[in-house]
């Protein structure tokens, strides 16, 4: 008979790790002086509790550890239960917001997709703008890290994990699982604060600067403002051009250089094959706005890579309305977004490397049709 109470215990852990979370958000609303701050200590404490009684509940039965299906089912409650918990602040304390719309809204930030519902953000309190930055930030890779902190206690193999996100773990780079976690812990986090610090040297207010940062590299999209990057400095998007491509790329990559190989890195061909897009993307459209918009060159090379980046990474940032750009870049952009990052990466998207697997059963394919009877593999 299928158990679900493994499951339950891993799940009731991470909604509880969630409710307790939502304090920091709260605190910042009690300090501003906001009058909602209640309101988001009822959501943490509803799903704190929530979370603690699950896995209290199950935590006798935890002990004998899940099994790959388990694992599955799992990583699907996850992506299921905690949006449906990260909902409650948005449906709490913004007005007349329907709990449909405050799902949509946990959902595309834990999901990284970007996509709200919500207008008028410049006028929102700063404890809902940090949990929406919050939310992208957890769901860029913080979740598997999460999860990998109670694998041991479940006496799961945690390559499974990885497995059933579709995470590269390319050779198992490092003896335990619980190593890449806290590598990839390690690097996301320096990754963010390096990315915050950044922002505040381009002008960049010390808050918008945390909550951008933890969305440039969730490679989520999330802002403070309506105008998204149009109304932060314009350095800001030089810099984000750089921390949105260095989340895009393999993070187990990172753990390499850092142990002093930077050879697999610069090696790889889907980060070879991922810079050759971007920098032919750049191009292309950039030439097209010169001879759109000839003298204005500084301003056109920098909303042409922030918005090509943006795009390509999945990332969602906008600085300019490139939908009036012409027909052309427009095209462009879409089939660029189709693309994605590196895998192993917080981008989205379908991701270089399968493409390069396409391309290559296709060359096998050919070549089997001209010697039918030769044995082609698709190499990668």
């Amino acid at each position: 008979m299928f158990d679900l109470r493994p499951v339950a215990y891993v799940i009731g852990l991470l909604v509880g790790v969630l409710g307790v979370t939502m304090l920091v958000p709260m605190a910042l609303d009690f300090l501003d002086g906001d009058p909602n701050w209640p309101l988001f200590l009822e959501a943490a404490l509803i799903t704190g509790l929530l979370g603690a009684g699950i896995a209290l509940s199950t935590a006798n039965i935890a002990s004998r550890g899940l099994n790959i299906q388990q694992t599955f089912l799992l990583t699907t409650g996850v992506w299921v239960a905690l949006p449906i918990f990260g909902a409650l602040p948005f449906f709490f304390v913004l007005d007349g917001l329907s709990f449909t719309d405050a799902f949509f809204e946990a959902m595309s930030g834990l999901t990284t997709t970007g996509a709200t519902v919500l207008t008028d953000l410049d006028s929102m309190s700063r404890g809902i703008l940090l949990w929406r930055g919050m939310l992208q930030w957890f769901g860029g890779i913080g979740i598997i890290v999460v999860a990998m902190v109670f694998l041991p206690e479940l006496r799961i193999g945690g390559m499974q994990i990885f497995r059933s996100e579709g995470f590269d773990t390319l050779g198992k780079i490092l003896p335990r699982a619980t190593q890449i976690a806290q590598q990839i812990s390690v690097i996301y986090i320096a990754l963010t604060a390096l990315c915050a610090f950044v922002y505040l040297l381009c002008g960049v207010s010390g808050f918008d600067a945390v909550v951008h940062a933890m969305t440039t590299i969730s490679t989520g999209g999330f802002s403070n403002y309506d105008a998204s990057f149009g109304a932060l400095e314009p350095a800001a998007e030089y810099a984000a051009v750089l921390f949105m491509i260095l989340a895009a790329l393999p993070f187990v990559r990172f753990i390499q250089l850092l142990g002093g190989s930077p050879k697999p890195l610069l090696q790889d061909s889907q980060v070879r094959v991922f810079m050759v897009i971007l920098l032919a993307v750049v191009a292309v459209i950039f030439a097209w706005q010169i001879v759109q918009r000839p003298g204005a060159i500084e301003e056109n090379l920098r909303q042409t890579m922030f918005n090509a980046v943006s795009l390509t990474t999945g990332t969602g940032y906008s600085s300019a309305d490139y939908m009036t750009w012409g027909s052309f870049p427009i095209v462009t952009l879409f089939f660029v977004g189709l693309i994605g990052g590196c895998a192993g990466s917080t981008s989205c998207s379908v991701k270089v490397f399968r493409y390069q697997l396409l391309i290559s059963s296709i060359k096998a394919q050919i070549r089997k049709i001209h010697a039918p009877h030769g044995l082609f593999a698709p190499r990668y």
